[in-house]
């Protein structure tokens, strides 16, 4: 079995990390949060340095890839680098060189990937998915709005159940909804970067070309967004971030997940707490 760490089990387990050995591992993820918002307070800052560099002198594996590369890594048929995580990687050495915060950042101000760069993507991802959500719910309430005028107003619980419904029972329908979202965001990416002058017939491939490689992510994004929207509530600032977690548990075969947040901590199957983890760990 293997114990993937999120950002608040590492910082939790900060003092047990030397203990663990290979068969636990984190990612650039779990790092990416710990770098952000170092400036919050001298405390915080004290507490995420002392964890990343325990984090680094341990027998942790580091999956360094980063989120994108993990879900462009579910279509064979396509490839992408990150080199921003590349980046991030490169940085938390430099980072870890220094004593004075102020130096480091003055000394890494002018790399294209510095400080700042990835203080300001934390908050991007975090946007994107709120405005994403509001979005949706707004043009949600929309089509309700217009189905009441013309069906009349039972239009809105019947359309209220179907979406309860969906994410409650239609599981196979819902995932395959998200998967097709989330190939139309990988391809438009792709596109808008590198112009391949993709077809309807090429997207259709590479949805199909799916090899599972991050169900248990699938699974329970599907589920969140689905009950978001039936609900019509927008996500919670870190949601996106904890989600992400998920992509680096794969497909859920002899991987764990061990974190203290409840979001995770809802996924019974794949999920324990940093004191279970310590109670399980120490008898194997």
């Amino acid at each position: 079995m293997k114990y993937y760490l999120e950002t608040g089990a590492l910082r939790k387990l900060n003092k047990h990390l030397h203990t663990l050995s290979d068969d636990c591992f984190t990612s650039s993820w779990s790092l990416f949060e710990l770098m952000s918002e170092l400036t919050k307070s001298e405390k915080e800052y004290r507490i995420r340095k002392s964890v990343i560099q325990n984090v680094i002198n341990s027998n942790l594996h580091i999956e360094w890839s980063s989120p994108e590369v993990l879900k462009v890594n579910g279509f064979p048929s396509i490839g992408y680098q990150d080199f921003r995580f590349d980046a991030l990687k490169n940085l938390i050495y430099q980072f870890l060189d220094y004593s004075d915060f102020q130096s480091f950042l003055i000394d890494t101000n002018n790399h294209k990937y510095n400080y700042k760069y990835f203080n300001d993507l934390d908050k991007y991802y975090t946007a994107k998915f709120i405005s994403g959500g509001a979005a949706g719910n707004s043009n949600m309430k929309r089509l309700i709005e217009d189905g009441a005028k013309k069906y009349g107003p039972n239009h809105a619980t019947d359309t209220k159940l179907f979406l309860e419904n969906l994410y409650q029972n239609e599981i196979e329908l819902n995932e395959g909804m998200t998967l097709y979202v989330i190939v139309q965001d990988i391809i438009d990416g792709m596109e808008l970067e590198l112009n391949l002058g993709l077809t309807d017939k090429d997207r259709a491939r590479i949805f199909a070309s799916y090899n599972n490689s991050f169900d248990i992510y699938l699974k329970y994004f599907s589920r969140y967004s689905g009950k978001k929207m039936a609900e019509f509530k927008l996500p919670a600032k870190n949601d996106c971030i904890d989600l992400y977690h998920l992509l680096y548990i794969g497909d859920g075969k002899n991987k764990i997940l061990v974190s203290d947040d409840n979001l995770l901590l809802d996924i019974k199957d794949h999920c324990i707490n940093s004191d279970t983890f310590l109670n399980q760990y120490s008898k194997e």
